[in-house]
């Protein structure tokens, strides 16, 4: 006669134990075996915080797997308990407990960065919502570091013009909180100038008015204007605006014969520097 006391051998493959997750689909699977007599798949029961839930798995002879959509979770913690008898009445047992969250965390903050700036490495930083973040770094995903228990900094290397950041607050399942974005603009070029008449010009009067027309994405500072005629510094004879200035050479200030030298300099709102020079042949005594 064989006589078998000895329960069934039953586990949880899937899921890990104490496994936290965002997850509401998480795999589930039992094996169950004997070394005596035979488990019975007929008689395993699989209860959800003290429910049955046999009927959302997939029971074959020597494991069972839960059937996707079959199982509704709600976020918090749950109790997966299982039980399976063996042909002589033994009954084996397992035990798991989940945690499902689907909660985003709080988002971070993002101090104002400067914009725009000169300078091309930045850190930008804010306060801390999470111990996990992604960086976007125009467009591309980077690495935080976490400089105190509730701040967060970066350091990045800004490309010329217009750099986009956005930073979002990742929890230990992968949730994620709803990002909080800045922009930078880089501007280490010098001003865009264009000088009418065009340098190299030949003209026929020596009356001209000569117009600057100028552009940058900090802003010129027109108060940076500087213009040297034929060796004379003109600069306080040109009205000025912000998108440029004016002056009509006429009179004692007209063009001369021949040669004309006409050096222009400006400066932006950051300090970037342009200097032109246009010369001129005037054809006519007029």
């Amino acid at each position: 006669m064989l006589i078998d006391n000895t329960p069934p051998e039953l586990r949880f493959d899937l899921p890990a134990a104490d496994l936290a997750t965002n997850d509401p689909e998480f795999p589930i699977r039992l094996s169950y075996t004997d070394a005596i007599s035979t488990a019975m798949p007929a008689t395993l029961d699989v209860l959800l915080d003290g429910a049955s839930q046999r009927a959302a798995f997939d029971i074959g002879p020597a494991q069972a797997d839960r059937i996707a959509g079959a199982l509704v979770l709600a976020d918090g913690t749950h109790e997966l308990t299982a039980t399976i008898a063996d042909a002589a009445g033994n009954i084996g047992s397992a035990r798991r407990i989940v945690v499902l969250d689907r909660q985003p965390p709080s988002a971070p903050t993002i101090d104002p960065p400067i914009s725009p700036t000169g300078i091309a490495t930045i850190t930008l930083a804010g306060d801390r919502s999470a111990d996990s973040f992604d960086i976007q770094v125009n467009g591309s995903s980077e690495g935080v570091s976490l400089a105190t228990p509730e701040r967060w900094q970066k350091t990045v290397t800004l490309q010329e013009g217009s750099n986009s950041f956005s930073v979002r607050a990742l929890d230990a399942v992968g949730n994620a909180s709803a990002a909080v974005s800045a922009t930078v603009v880089l501007d280490q070029t010098a001003p865009r100038l264009v000088i009418s008449p065009a340098p190299g010009s030949t003209l026929t009067s020596r009356v001209q008015t000569v117009t600057l027309a100028w552009s940058d994405p900090s802003g010129v500072d027109p108060g940076s204007l500087r213009v040297i005629f034929n060796g004379e510094d003109f600069s306080a004879k040109f009205t000025r605006d912000t998108n440029g200035a004016t002056y009509a050479f006429t009179g004692p200030t007209a063009f001369q014969d021949g040669a004309n030298s006409l050096q222009v300099d400006l400066a932006d709102a950051l300090g970037n520097t342009t200097s032109t020079i246009a010369n001129y042949q005037v054809a006519s005594a007029q």
